[in-house]
Protein backbone atom coordinates (compact mmCIF):
# COMPACT_ATOMS: atom_id res chain seq x y z
CA UNK A 1 0.00 0.00 0.00
CA UNK A 2 2.21 3.23 1.51
CA UNK A 3 5.53 2.06 0.42
CA UNK A 4 3.95 0.80 -3.12
CA UNK A 5 2.35 4.62 -3.98
CA UNK A 6 5.59 5.94 -2.16
CA UNK A 7 7.46 3.79 -4.76
CA UNK A 8 4.95 5.37 -8.20
CA UNK A 9 5.92 8.96 -6.67
CA UNK A 10 9.51 8.75 -6.88
CA UNK A 11 9.19 6.83 -10.32
CA UNK A 12 6.89 9.82 -11.58
CA UNK A 13 9.23 12.23 -10.16
CA UNK A 14 12.34 10.64 -12.09
CA UNK A 15 10.49 10.50 -15.38
CA UNK A 16 8.98 14.12 -14.71
CA UNK A 17 12.37 15.33 -14.62
CA UNK A 18 13.92 13.40 -17.19
CA UNK A 19 11.21 14.55 -19.94
CA UNK A 20 11.89 18.61 -18.72
CA UNK A 21 15.91 18.09 -19.41
CA UNK A 22 15.00 16.81 -23.10
CA UNK A 23 12.85 19.20 -23.42
CA UNK A 24 15.82 21.82 -22.56
CA UNK A 25 18.24 20.35 -24.81
CA UNK A 26 15.68 19.55 -27.52
CA UNK A 27 15.04 24.02 -27.37
CA UNK A 28 18.47 24.79 -26.80
CA UNK A 29 17.80 26.14 -23.11
CA UNK A 30 19.94 23.36 -21.48
CA UNK A 31 23.60 22.08 -22.82
CA UNK A 32 25.58 19.05 -21.80
CA UNK A 33 28.59 19.58 -23.59
CA UNK A 34 29.93 16.59 -22.64
CA UNK A 35 28.14 14.00 -20.61
CA UNK A 36 30.58 11.26 -20.43
CA UNK A 37 34.03 12.20 -18.94
CA UNK A 38 37.46 10.22 -19.20
CA UNK A 39 39.86 10.63 -16.35
CA UNK A 40 43.93 9.41 -15.96
CA UNK A 41 43.21 6.81 -13.61
CA UNK A 42 44.43 3.33 -13.21
CA UNK A 43 41.17 1.62 -12.75
CA UNK A 44 40.76 -2.48 -13.58
CA UNK A 45 38.38 -2.84 -16.23
CA UNK A 46 35.15 -5.40 -15.49
CA UNK A 47 35.30 -7.14 -18.00
CA UNK A 48 39.28 -7.84 -16.57
CA UNK A 49 37.72 -8.37 -13.14
CA UNK A 50 35.20 -10.68 -14.37
CA UNK A 51 37.28 -13.62 -15.48
CA UNK A 52 39.12 -13.35 -11.60
CA UNK A 53 36.27 -13.59 -9.77
CA UNK A 54 33.06 -15.25 -10.44
CA UNK A 55 31.01 -12.88 -8.27
CA UNK A 56 31.67 -9.69 -10.16
CA UNK A 57 28.82 -10.43 -13.13
CA UNK A 58 26.39 -11.54 -10.11
CA UNK A 59 27.28 -7.88 -8.39
CA UNK A 60 26.66 -6.05 -11.75
CA UNK A 61 23.53 -7.62 -11.95
CA UNK A 62 21.95 -6.78 -8.62
CA UNK A 63 23.56 -2.94 -9.28
CA UNK A 64 21.10 -3.14 -12.53
CA UNK A 65 18.49 -4.98 -10.34
CA UNK A 66 18.34 -2.17 -7.92
CA UNK A 67 16.50 0.61 -8.84
CA UNK A 68 16.67 2.66 -5.38
CA UNK A 69 19.83 2.95 -4.15
CA UNK A 70 23.38 3.24 -5.11
CA UNK A 71 23.39 5.74 -8.30
CA UNK A 72 26.27 7.26 -9.46
CA UNK A 73 27.83 4.23 -7.07
CA UNK A 74 26.75 1.21 -8.95
CA UNK A 75 29.14 -0.97 -10.88
CA UNK A 76 31.84 0.61 -9.36
CA UNK A 77 34.30 -1.79 -6.97
CA UNK A 78 37.35 -2.34 -4.36
CA UNK A 79 39.68 -5.07 -5.25
CA UNK A 80 42.81 -5.73 -4.10
CA UNK A 81 45.68 -6.11 -6.35
CA UNK A 82 46.65 -10.02 -7.06
CA UNK A 83 50.18 -10.85 -5.31
CA UNK A 84 49.84 -8.03 -2.43
CA UNK A 85 51.28 -8.57 0.88
CA UNK A 86 48.81 -7.56 3.32
CA UNK A 87 50.93 -9.18 6.31
CA UNK A 88 53.75 -7.05 5.10
CA UNK A 89 51.38 -4.01 4.16
CA UNK A 90 49.65 -3.50 7.83
CA UNK A 91 52.63 -1.72 9.58
CA UNK A 92 52.06 1.02 7.90
CA UNK A 93 48.57 1.72 8.10
CA UNK A 94 46.66 3.75 10.28
CA UNK A 95 43.46 2.30 12.22
CA UNK A 96 41.16 3.58 10.05
CA UNK A 97 43.62 2.69 6.74
CA UNK A 98 44.04 -0.79 8.23
CA UNK A 99 39.92 -1.21 8.95
CA UNK A 100 38.95 -0.45 5.30
CA UNK A 101 41.42 -2.02 3.79
CA UNK A 102 40.86 -4.98 5.69
CA UNK A 103 37.86 -4.94 4.47
CA UNK A 104 38.87 -5.43 1.07
CA UNK A 105 39.71 -8.80 -0.82
CA UNK A 106 40.28 -10.33 -4.14
CA UNK A 107 37.04 -10.54 -4.67
CA UNK A 108 35.29 -6.98 -5.47
CA UNK A 109 33.43 -5.66 -2.91
CA UNK A 110 30.73 -2.05 -3.86
CA UNK A 111 32.37 1.19 -2.81
CA UNK A 112 29.00 2.36 -1.73
CA UNK A 113 29.33 -0.12 1.33
CA UNK A 114 32.82 1.51 2.51
CA UNK A 115 32.81 4.82 1.64
CA UNK A 116 29.92 5.79 4.05
CA UNK A 117 31.32 9.07 5.02
CA UNK A 118 33.51 11.30 3.40
CA UNK A 119 36.42 10.42 6.07
CA UNK A 120 35.82 6.89 4.69
CA UNK A 121 36.10 8.19 0.93
CA UNK A 122 39.29 9.97 1.75
CA UNK A 123 40.53 6.80 3.32
CA UNK A 124 39.84 5.03 -0.20
CA UNK A 125 41.30 7.58 -1.97
CA UNK A 126 44.85 7.52 0.18
CA UNK A 127 44.92 3.57 -0.11
CA UNK A 128 44.32 3.88 -3.97
CA UNK A 129 47.37 6.41 -4.40
CA UNK A 130 49.47 3.65 -2.73
CA UNK A 131 48.57 1.27 -4.91
CA UNK A 132 47.02 -1.04 -2.18
CA UNK A 133 43.56 -1.21 -3.65
CA UNK A 134 42.42 -0.90 -7.08
CA UNK A 135 38.95 0.69 -8.20
CA UNK A 136 37.43 -1.52 -10.53
CA UNK A 137 34.87 0.04 -13.09
CA UNK A 138 33.49 0.69 -16.41
CA UNK A 139 36.82 1.36 -18.76
CA UNK A 140 37.04 2.00 -22.19
CA UNK A 141 38.43 -1.38 -22.38
CA UNK A 142 35.04 -2.14 -21.41
CA UNK A 143 33.38 -0.74 -24.49
CA UNK A 144 35.54 -1.95 -26.39
CA UNK A 145 34.21 -5.56 -26.06
CA UNK A 146 31.06 -4.82 -26.31
CA UNK A 147 31.48 -3.24 -29.58
CA UNK A 148 33.32 -6.51 -30.33
CA UNK A 149 36.72 -4.94 -31.20
CA UNK A 150 38.37 -6.63 -27.67
CA UNK A 151 37.69 -10.14 -27.08
CA UNK A 152 40.60 -10.83 -24.13
CA UNK A 153 37.78 -11.12 -21.37
CA UNK A 154 34.13 -10.97 -19.97
CA UNK A 155 31.99 -9.63 -22.53
CA UNK A 156 28.97 -10.17 -20.31
CA UNK A 157 30.53 -7.81 -17.45
CA UNK A 158 31.35 -5.26 -19.96
CA UNK A 159 27.42 -5.24 -21.42
CA UNK A 160 26.14 -5.06 -17.61
CA UNK A 161 28.52 -2.24 -16.97
CA UNK A 162 27.50 -0.15 -19.91
CA UNK A 163 23.76 -0.42 -19.21
CA UNK A 164 24.88 1.13 -15.71
CA UNK A 165 26.38 3.61 -17.37
CA UNK A 166 23.83 4.35 -19.83
CA UNK A 167 21.21 4.11 -16.96
CA UNK A 168 22.90 6.91 -14.92
CA UNK A 169 22.69 9.25 -17.89
CA UNK A 170 19.56 8.62 -19.18
CA UNK A 171 17.75 7.77 -15.50
CA UNK A 172 15.84 4.77 -17.25
CA UNK A 173 16.45 1.45 -17.72
CA UNK A 174 18.72 0.56 -21.23
CA UNK A 175 18.10 -1.39 -24.07
CA UNK A 176 21.06 -3.74 -25.23
CA UNK A 177 20.85 -1.38 -28.30
CA UNK A 178 21.44 1.98 -25.66
CA UNK A 179 24.33 -0.08 -23.96
CA UNK A 180 26.06 -0.42 -27.49
CA UNK A 181 25.19 3.21 -28.40
CA UNK A 182 27.11 3.92 -24.86
CA UNK A 183 29.59 1.96 -25.46
CA UNK A 184 30.56 3.54 -28.39
CA UNK A 185 30.20 7.11 -26.95
CA UNK A 186 32.99 6.08 -24.96
CA UNK A 187 34.88 4.69 -27.36
CA UNK A 188 34.58 7.38 -29.85
CA UNK A 189 35.71 9.72 -26.77
CA UNK A 190 38.47 8.06 -26.21
CA UNK A 191 39.54 8.27 -29.71
CA UNK A 192 38.97 11.41 -30.06
CA UNK A 193 41.01 12.82 -26.94
CA UNK A 194 43.49 10.29 -27.89
CA UNK A 195 43.90 12.13 -31.18
CA UNK A 196 43.82 15.93 -29.57
CA UNK A 197 46.85 14.20 -27.42
CA UNK A 198 48.54 13.15 -30.04
CA UNK A 199 48.74 16.79 -31.76
CA UNK A 200 48.91 18.59 -28.79
CA UNK A 201 52.50 16.88 -28.45
CA UNK A 202 53.24 17.85 -32.02
CA UNK A 203 52.05 21.59 -31.82
CA UNK A 204 51.89 22.32 -28.29
CA UNK A 205 49.32 22.27 -25.53
CA UNK A 206 48.31 25.83 -26.91
CA UNK A 207 46.52 24.08 -29.88
CA UNK A 208 43.56 24.30 -27.63
CA UNK A 209 40.14 23.23 -28.55
CA UNK A 210 39.26 25.07 -31.97
CA UNK A 211 36.85 24.17 -34.45
CA UNK A 212 39.71 23.01 -36.72
CA UNK A 213 41.28 20.74 -34.25
CA UNK A 214 37.94 19.60 -32.67
CA UNK A 215 36.64 18.22 -36.38
CA UNK A 216 40.44 16.41 -36.83
CA UNK A 217 39.92 14.99 -33.59
CA UNK A 218 35.94 13.44 -34.18
CA UNK A 219 37.29 12.00 -37.33
CA UNK A 220 35.67 15.00 -39.73
CA UNK A 221 37.38 16.59 -42.49
CA UNK A 222 35.19 19.40 -43.51
CA UNK A 223 34.65 23.07 -41.59
CA UNK A 224 32.42 24.89 -43.24
CA UNK A 225 33.72 24.87 -46.73
CA UNK A 226 36.98 23.51 -46.42
CA UNK A 227 38.84 20.61 -46.16
CA UNK A 228 41.14 20.27 -42.98
CA UNK A 229 43.68 17.97 -42.12
CA UNK A 230 47.04 18.25 -39.97
CA UNK A 231 49.35 15.53 -40.18
CA UNK A 232 51.89 14.77 -37.87
CA UNK A 233 55.59 14.79 -39.14
CA UNK A 234 57.02 12.09 -36.97
CA UNK A 235 56.07 8.33 -36.64
CA UNK A 236 52.88 7.45 -33.97
CA UNK A 237 54.09 4.28 -32.37
CA UNK A 238 51.57 2.78 -29.92
CA UNK A 239 52.06 -0.16 -27.18
CA UNK A 240 49.75 -1.37 -24.24
CA UNK A 241 47.32 -4.33 -24.64
CA UNK A 242 44.05 -2.58 -26.27
CA UNK A 243 46.46 -0.21 -28.61
CA UNK A 244 45.26 -0.87 -31.98
CA UNK A 245 41.64 -0.87 -30.54
CA UNK A 246 42.24 3.16 -30.58
CA UNK A 247 45.11 4.21 -32.37
CA UNK A 248 44.08 2.62 -35.95
CA UNK A 249 41.33 4.78 -35.68
CA UNK A 250 43.48 7.63 -34.39
CA UNK A 251 45.81 7.13 -37.44
CA UNK A 252 42.96 7.42 -39.21
CA UNK A 253 42.07 10.81 -38.19
CA UNK A 254 45.20 11.67 -38.72
CA UNK A 255 45.82 10.17 -42.22
CA UNK A 256 49.02 8.80 -40.75
CA UNK A 257 50.35 5.11 -40.35
CA UNK A 258 50.59 3.53 -36.62
CA UNK A 259 53.51 1.28 -35.73
CA UNK A 260 52.37 -1.13 -33.38
CA UNK A 261 56.02 -2.78 -32.44
CA UNK A 262 56.63 -6.66 -31.41
CA UNK A 263 55.58 -7.02 -27.89
CA UNK A 264 54.19 -3.89 -27.36
CA UNK A 265 51.28 -5.13 -25.60
CA UNK A 266 52.96 -5.99 -22.70
CA UNK A 267 54.79 -2.36 -23.01
CA UNK A 268 52.62 -0.77 -20.26
CA UNK A 269 52.38 -3.90 -17.76
CA UNK A 270 55.96 -3.63 -18.28
CA UNK A 271 55.85 0.03 -17.02
CA UNK A 272 53.45 -0.64 -13.69
CA UNK A 273 55.81 -3.38 -12.98
CA UNK A 274 58.96 -1.42 -12.93
CA UNK A 275 57.71 2.50 -12.74
CA UNK A 276 57.83 3.28 -9.17
CA UNK A 277 59.07 1.98 -6.09
CA UNK A 278 57.18 3.22 -2.63
CA UNK A 279 58.51 2.53 0.73
CA UNK A 280 56.91 3.67 3.95
CA UNK A 281 58.13 4.32 7.32
CA UNK A 282 55.72 4.62 9.99
CA UNK A 283 57.59 6.34 13.81
CA UNK A 284 55.52 6.55 16.81
CA UNK A 285 55.86 9.00 19.65
CA UNK A 286 54.48 8.57 23.37
CA UNK A 287 54.29 11.08 26.32
CA UNK A 288 55.19 9.46 29.54
CA UNK A 289 56.38 11.31 32.95
CA UNK A 290 60.25 12.14 32.08
CA UNK A 291 58.96 13.44 27.98
CA UNK A 292 58.58 11.97 25.06
CA UNK A 293 59.56 8.31 23.81
CA UNK A 294 60.12 8.48 19.77
CA UNK A 295 60.20 4.80 18.39
CA UNK A 296 62.12 5.30 15.49
CA UNK A 297 63.86 2.40 13.09
CA UNK A 298 66.59 1.96 14.89
CA UNK A 299 65.51 2.11 18.55
CA UNK A 300 63.82 4.68 21.03
CA UNK A 301 65.27 7.99 21.22
CA UNK A 302 64.03 10.43 23.96
CA UNK A 303 63.28 14.54 24.18
CA UNK A 304 62.22 16.89 26.47
CA UNK A 305 58.85 18.45 24.43
CA UNK A 306 56.34 17.61 22.03
CA UNK A 307 57.62 19.56 19.44
CA UNK A 308 60.99 18.21 19.43
CA UNK A 309 59.79 14.66 19.80
CA UNK A 310 57.37 15.44 16.45
CA UNK A 311 60.22 16.69 14.37
CA UNK A 312 62.53 14.08 15.19
CA UNK A 313 59.80 11.42 14.36
CA UNK A 314 59.41 13.70 10.79
CA UNK A 315 63.00 13.89 10.09
CA UNK A 316 63.55 10.06 11.20
CA UNK A 317 60.49 8.91 9.25
CA UNK A 318 61.93 10.50 6.28
CA UNK A 319 65.21 9.61 5.99
CA UNK A 320 64.14 6.14 6.69
CA UNK A 321 61.72 5.74 3.86
CA UNK A 322 64.42 8.06 1.08
CA UNK A 323 66.82 5.33 2.31
CA UNK A 324 64.74 2.12 1.97
CA UNK A 325 63.95 3.09 -1.93
CA UNK A 326 67.50 4.08 -2.53
CA UNK A 327 68.32 0.72 -0.89
CA UNK A 328 65.63 -1.04 -3.29
CA UNK A 329 67.20 0.48 -6.56
CA UNK A 330 65.09 4.00 -6.77
CA UNK A 331 66.12 7.32 -7.11
CA UNK A 332 65.36 10.60 -6.48
CA UNK A 333 62.73 9.55 -4.22
CA UNK A 334 59.77 12.27 -3.22
CA UNK A 335 58.81 12.22 0.21
CA UNK A 336 55.32 13.24 1.59
CA UNK A 337 54.32 12.94 5.47
CA UNK A 338 50.98 12.92 7.24
CA UNK A 339 50.44 12.55 11.14
CA UNK A 340 47.79 10.13 12.09
CA UNK A 341 46.38 8.55 15.68
CA UNK A 342 47.17 11.90 17.27
CA UNK A 343 45.65 11.97 20.85
CA UNK A 344 45.83 14.77 23.14
CA UNK A 345 44.56 16.12 26.55
CA UNK A 346 40.99 17.44 26.30
CA UNK A 347 41.07 21.08 26.92
CA UNK A 348 44.65 21.70 26.76
CA UNK A 349 46.43 23.23 24.06
CA UNK A 350 50.20 23.29 25.25
CA UNK A 351 53.39 21.29 24.73
CA UNK A 352 52.24 19.25 27.08
CA UNK A 353 48.75 18.18 26.05
CA UNK A 354 50.25 15.74 23.53
CA UNK A 355 49.72 12.04 24.65
CA UNK A 356 50.79 10.10 21.84
CA UNK A 357 51.14 10.40 17.87
CA UNK A 358 51.85 8.31 14.61
CA UNK A 359 54.10 10.04 11.64
CA UNK A 360 54.22 8.33 8.29
CA UNK A 361 56.80 9.16 5.70
CA UNK A 362 55.94 8.07 2.44
CA UNK A 363 58.58 7.86 -0.15
CA UNK A 364 58.40 7.14 -4.21
CA UNK A 365 61.55 7.11 -6.59
CA UNK A 366 61.71 5.96 -10.09
CA UNK A 367 63.60 2.70 -10.53
CA UNK A 368 67.70 3.50 -11.60
CA UNK A 369 68.66 2.35 -15.28
CA UNK A 370 72.13 2.53 -14.25
CA UNK A 371 72.34 -1.30 -13.87
CA UNK A 372 70.37 -1.57 -17.48
CA UNK A 373 73.02 -2.72 -19.94
CA UNK A 374 72.44 -3.97 -23.66
CA UNK A 375 71.91 -7.14 -24.50
CA UNK A 376 75.54 -8.01 -26.78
Amino acid sequence: GQHHRRGRIEHDAVELLRRILEKLLESGAAQLPDRIALRPERVVPLALAATRSTSLVELLRADLADVRTGGASHGRYLVRPIGADATRTAGTLSDREAELFAGVGLDPRPVRELATSARATGVIEALRRRGLVQLVAFTPSDAAHLLGLQTTWSTEAAELGARLGARLLDMRQPSAERARSFAGEVWDLTVRESTRAVLETALGPEVGRSPLVDAICAGRTRVGAAEVSIRPAVALVAVGGPARVFYEEVGRRLGMPVVFPEHGAVANAVGAATGAIVRAVRVEVHGDELGYRVHGPNGVERCATAATAEALAVELAVGAARVAVEASGGVAPDVRTRTDERIVVPGRTDDGALISVVVTAEAVGRPSTSAVRPRP
